[in-house]
């Protein structure tokens, strides 16, 4: 099984966010993303993969959409890379546990809702890993920002670059017409500019200008074959209770 999770990433061709900028070994934020794939044992024998981005927020915990991790039954079925400026590099780092958000609901992209519970469902779309080593000193770990409501973010994602695009590359791309919700929970509507965020970009680090992380990609919205030019952005601060338990949950051996 790990072998399979390795070999899947690290045979696919170089490609991303459709559209983005590569992301450069010289900056922080591709020392600190990850991507994440996590596999589903089949009855039939095969297997089946899911595939996000995360990133790092202590040098041995990792924060992405948990949603990615709604097929992995057990933390040996999650593997985790790290980034050599845009591309995923061996060996993969495994998974010592898995925490997802209290209000967490499996499968929620695939049922019906209102918009309130919708809204609720992406908040609440959030996951820590740990890792069973922590990351090598080349890797960066991101601190957060609490800003309110920033009005310039930058998306990191490794997902598949269009609708017959692969995984396995990291992209950056400046997001555009940023709405901050006014009611309800705290989100961010938002375009990757002239890009398209794809299947494989959620999780990823959303970070303000400071270079900070503000919050992850938390859904895709409209997508046509995996890819939209509209997403949403769950914040995350630690000091908000739930987020704060994600973390402690994850120290617990």
């Amino acid at each position: 099984m790990r072998f399979l999770l390795g070999l899947l990433l690290l045979s696919s061709p170089a490609l991303a966010l459709d559209g983005g900028t590569s992301a450069g070994a010289d900056q922080p934020l591709s020392r600190a993303a990850v991507a994440i794939q996590a596999v589903s044992p089949q009855p039939d024998g095969t297997a089946r993969l899911s595939e996000c981005t995360g990133v790092l927020i202590a040098r041995d915990l990792v924060l992405t959409a948990a949603h990615c991790l709604d097929e992995a039954a057990k933390p040996e079925h999650v593997a985790v890379f790290f980034f050599a400026g845009s591309k995923a590099v061996p060996p993969f780092q495994p998974v010592a546990k898995i925490v997802r958000h209290a209000a967490h609901t499996k499968g929620w992209a695939k049922q019906p809702g209102d918009i309130e519970t919708r809204q609720k469902e992406i908040a609440s779309d959030l996951a820590v890993l740990r890792l069973k080593t922590p990351a090598p000193a080349a890797q960066t770990v991101l601190q957060f920002d609490a800003q309110t409501a920033p009005d310039v973010l930058t998306l990191a994602g490794a997902g598949i670059a269009g609708p017959d695009g692969r995984s396995g590359t990291l992209k950056t791309a400046s997001l555009a017409a940023i709405r901050h919700t006014q009611t309800g929970p705290n989100l961010a509507f938002a375009t990757p500019g002239k890009s398209q965020v794809c299947r494989g970009d959620s999780g990823g680090p959303v970070i303000t200008a400071t270079g900070a992380l503000w919050g992850i990609s938390g859904a895709i919205l409209r997508a046509t074959k995996g890819c939209s030019g509209r997403m949403v952005v769950v914040p995350v601060n630690p000091a908000d209770f739930a987020i704060a338990a994600m973390i402690a949950a994850a120290r617990t051996p």
